[in-house]
């Protein structure tokens, strides 16, 4: 796994300056988890767009995001329900 500071090095900006134009950056087993719920709970857009606002915010201090972070990515996801259930249509 790469490090940090070789990412800035490939980047040729810090992660907090990348951050500006809302760059995310996470790990392997929360990204899997993330596509999981996508696939799986989201109903509709909103929802996910809901998740990458949360994640975005959580990103803000350029660090990488892990499990940790998941409830509170997913959090008031649920509460987005304005377009119907993508399953049905």
């Amino acid at each position: 796994m790469m490090d940090k500071n070789r990412l800035k090095e490939l980047a040729g900006v810090s992660l907090n300056e990348a951050n500006k134009t809302d760059t995310v950056l996470v790990d392997i087993p929360l990204l899997i988890r993330l596509l999981e719920w996508a696939r799986e709970d989201a109903k509709n857009d909103m929802q996910l767009h809901k998740v990458a606002e949360n994640l975005i915010k959580l990103s803000k201090n350029g660090e990488s995001l892990s499990m940790i972070n998941y409830n509170d990515a997913i959090k008031d996801a649920d509460t987005m329900n304005k377009e119907p259930d993508k399953k049905d249509g």
